[in-house]
């Protein structure tokens, strides 16, 4: 009897004996076509508990029995590629097929597992057959790399598959972590389900393989850092986040930045849930440095992804997180994050309604003073680590987040009259076309004045101003950096708040895709244009823009003024912290030179 799969009937139990009986419904199976044989695999699970008495005594031989069960392995032509289906039918097959049938099963499972023109999932489901008959043959040891690869291909239902493979997780499950580790950020959550299918202990084999490299001190190069940015992406698939947030933390001593930034910079990118990490941003016990360091991630995704009333949540949240956090680095994150989510103007607005002359409390590492520049203190030696450009300073100084705007230069007329006098070649407008973006063709007499404008406007006494008008022009008073009033950095403070203890040349390592992200250099082609604020990322310290955009003037070790920083016009591989240049008070020279204030 041969039933086709279009009309499969049920068995017949006759109700009264007969003169010629069906055959047994093993001999249907051994006498049935493959294309057939699938279509009575349902009537074979009803009968599974007697279908071992009935196959052995099948006569025949192992060829007509064999295309009977090649209709229903998993790797035959009828299945689909899903593990649950693929385990029933192989359990089925190995518990009714006779002792002397298992060899010849064997066999033909390995030369499917191992051709290569057969589909994924007949190889992956040749493999399970085979591991249920011998799963300490010799040969296994052989296949572990091939056996990964399939299962990583098999995105929709590789870790289903991967949980048949349990008996062999010691030899695939380096393998695997290989895959995580020198793979893309796009491909980790996918590698990691399958290393959770394999490997009940995953997430303690990737905390293991991350732990090599605590707090991010180790010197270690962008490919390592790259790395090991995906074991860690994967352990926040695992819910294992709590493990990296010592990674975020910025020690008070010289360390390698790379780790920390890959981490920030690769969260979006790995596709982890955003309402994951707006979860984990909410948590109060986190660090304020991986607050910051998740708000920073945040802004790489796109608002349009949460829900409108998730986002509105969302929105309220940041804002009182801007206006009220103490933490200069979480308040520069949230701006910048509210900025590229299309609030520019609540962020001015926030800051404008917390307008103060000195923090509110000690606690408050920022504050914004009366005329709109937002200010950030750095730590100082008491804080942790040596005093110099590295380690720390020895008195507590306030550097303004931003460097000083057109609008902001604008209000003051003298300051303004001053940029002119000193020749401007292009016109401003049409390199700084909006009114955020950084002033320029700034000169030394211009930014003395302006420092003083603003002490003035701030209501500090003239006795605290940092400059003086001479005959010869605009000079700093003496014993200048002990003045309360508003001034131009030091070349020491202004590389300490550049460099965040970082030891590379850049602040963030020497990814130039990672250094886009926190400053603007000009594409190759692209129109003579300066960025306005917050449109890059801000540093550890909450400083925009430090490399990038517009060079700016400090004060010399030596005396005198110079520049430092890099421009927009500098390639993104070849800025560095190091970068100083005398400053000459030439049109030609200022297109691209700004200041940023100093506050003792």
């Amino acid at each position: 009897v041969c039933f086709s799969a279009e009309a499969a009937p049920p068995l017949i139990v006759p109700r009264r004996r007969r003169a010629h009986h069906p055959p047994p419904i093993a001999t249907q199976y051994a006498n049935s076509p493959p294309d057939d044989a699938r279509a009575l695999l349902d009537e074979v699970r009803r009968f599974a508990p007697t279908m071992r008495a009935e196959v052995e005594q099948v006569q025949g031989g192992r060829s007509r029995l064999g295309l009977a069960m090649w209709g229903f392995l998993p790797w035959g032509e009828m299945v689909t590629g899903s593990w649950g289906a693929a385990r029933e039918d192989v359990e089925l097959v190995l518990d009714v097929a006779p002792e002397t049938e298992l060899a010849a099963v064997e066999e033909e499972a390995w030369r499917v597992a191992t051709d290569p023109l057969a589909t994924r999932w007949r190889r992956l489901g040749a493999a399970l057959t085979a591991l249920r008959i011998a799963p300490e043959d010799a040969r296994w040891e052989g296949q572990n790399e091939e056996l990964a690869h399939l299962l990583v291909a098999q995105a929709l239902t590789g870790a289903d598959w991967a949980r048949g493979f349990r008996p062999l997780s010691g030899g695939l499950s380096p393998v695997l972590l290989r895959h995580i580790r020198e793979g893309e950020h796009a491909e980790v959550a996918a590698l990691a389900r399958v290393l959770e299918g394999l490997e009940p202990r995953a997430a303690v084999l990737l905390v293991e393989e991350l732990g090599g490299a605590a707090n991010g001190r180790a010197v270690i190069s962008d490919v390592t850092a790259k790395e090991l940015t995906n074991i860690a992406l994967a352990l926040m698939f695992f819910g294992e986040q709590g493990r990296l947030w010592p990674y975020f933390e910025m020690p008070a001593e010289a360390h390698d930045p790379r780790l920390r930034h890959f981490l920030t910079h690769s969260i979006a990118a790995g596709r982890v849930d955003p309402m994951a990490v707006i979860d984990w941003v909410r948590d109060e016990a986190l660090p304020d440095p991986a607050r910051a360091a998740l708000l920073r991630a945040l802004a790489d995704y796109s608002e349009d992804l949460l829900l409108p009333q998730t986002r509105i949540a969302v929105r309220e949240d940041i804002e009182k997180m801007l206006a009220g956090h103490p933490s200069a680095a979480v308040h520069a994150a949230c701006a910048y994050l509210l900025a590229r989510w299309g609030g520019l103007e609540r962020v001015l607005e926030i800051e404008r309604e917390r307008a103060t002359t000195l923090p509110r409390t000690a606690s408050y590492r920022w504050y914004v003073e009366k005329l709109g520049h937002a200010m950030a203190v750095l730590p100082t030696v008491a804080d942790g680590g040596e005093e110099g450009a590295i380690g720390g300073l020895a008195g507590r100084v306030a550097l303004g987040m931003l460097p000083v705007r057109v609008r902001q230069l604008e209000r003051c007329e003298s300051a303004r009259d001053l940029v002119e006098q000193g020749g401007v070649a292009v016109p401003i407008a049409e390199i700084a076309p909006q009114p955020q973006c950084p002033a320029i063709y700034v000169n030394a007499q211009a930014a003395m004045r302006y420092c003083n404008w603003l002490s003035e406007a701030n209501g500090l006494p003239e006795s605290e101003f940092c400059y003086q008008e001479t005959e010869t022009g605009w000079q700093p008073v003496e014993g200048f950096l002990d003045k309360e009033g508003y001034r131009l950095p030091t070349e020491k403070e202004w590389e300490f708040g550049c460099r965040v203890w970082a030891t590379t040349p850049k602040p963030w390592g020497e990814s130039a895709e990672i250094g886009k992200r926190y400053g603007w250099f000009l594409p190759y082609g692209a129109p003579r244009r300066l960025e306005g604020a917050y449109h890059r990322a801000p540093n550890g310290f909450g400083l925009f823009g430090m490399l990038g955009n517009v060079e700016q003037l400090c004060h010399a070790q030596e005396g005198g003024f110079v520049r430092r920083g890099n421009s927009m016009f500098t390639a993104p591989d070849l800025v560095s912290i190091y970068r100083r240049e005398p400053y000459r008070p030439e049109p030609r020279k200022a297109m691209t030179l700004g200041f940023r204030l100093a506050r003792t």
